[in-house]
């Protein structure tokens, strides 16, 4: 699917290559502290030397920090893999496209991350792109917030072999990214199609993004005013999955003189 995408708003032609595969998402590399994109993809060819690797990401609203780890993200994974490397941003709107596509100036050079606003896919009607396409025909909707019963009707084969594998991120973010009518209509249809399944599961939102961009707020806040980061804190922030507690935590960095404070 990285590929597919970044091939719609890639600024050079892609290199040739044989296969595709997931590699980690961990692009820490020689970094002092861990750096986890959403996710990475490899082309290689047919001797399974990297031609090319995207770096995907996706940014719901505009968050600083990103504009210090993304080049990190970048040159780690240039240094692991000695191919090039394309970071690949998808975003809800364009407002927040714009500010991710915006290049990165670090002194000896920059790093020009590719934004696609989700906006600008068309919903998918066709059955078969469906089947073939299954997690970008799911972003396309949610992008566009369809309540196309045409486009609903096709996306549930997607939204059901999601379900079946055991894969319900992209489920979660279309059903919270669609409009309620939308939302209840696919939530009955899949209700008809799959004996038992519980939609309650997509009931809460989707905030994995959300609370990844406030826990490096809070960060950025205490380096700038240079709080003292122990790695066990450090960890303690990064890896924190609750929304509530992390904007809490943002507020304290505004004030506090140890970092011990902010779990206080």
């Amino acid at each position: 699917m990285a590929v597919d995408l970044f091939s719609r708003v890639a600024p050079r032609e892609l290199p040739d290559f044989s296969r595709v595969r997931c590699e980690s998402g961990d692009v820490t590399s020689i970094a002092p502290t861990e750096l986890r994109a959403d996710s990475v993809v490899v082309c290689e060819d047919g001797r399974g030397e990297p031609q090319l690797a995207i770096i995907t990401e996706v940014q719901l609203n505009i968050a600083k920090g990103k504009r210090r780890s993304w080049p990190q993200y970048a040159t780690n994974l240039h240094a692991r893999l000695a191919c090039p490397v394309a970071l690949l941003v998808l975003t809800p709107d364009d407002s927040v496209a714009k500010w991710c596509a915006a290049p990165i100036d670090f002194g000896c050079g920059e790093v020009r991350p590719v934004a696609l606003s989700l906006t600008g896919l068309k919903p998918f009607t066709d059955h078969e792109k469906v089947r073939r396409h299954p997690e970008l025909a799911m972003l396309a909707a949610a992008g566009s917030r369809t309540d196309d019963r045409t486009a609903l009707d096709a996306l549930v084969p997607a939204l059901r072999a999601c379900i079946e594998a055991s894969s319900t991120g992209y489920v979660e973010y279309v059903l919270t990214a669609l409009p309620a009518r939308a939302k209840k209509y696919l939530e009955a249809a899949m209700n008809l199609r799959i004996d038992g399944y519980e939609t309650e599961a997509f009931k809460r939102p989707f905030l994995e993004g959300e609370m990844k961009s406030r826990a490096e707020d809070v960060l950025l806040v205490l380096e700038k005013r240079g709080i003292e980061i122990s790695g066990e804190a450090r960890t303690r922030i990064a890896s924190c999955g609750d929304i509530d507690t992390l904007t809490l935590w943002l507020g304290r960095a505004v004030t506090a003189d140890r970092v011990e404070e902010l779990f206080e």
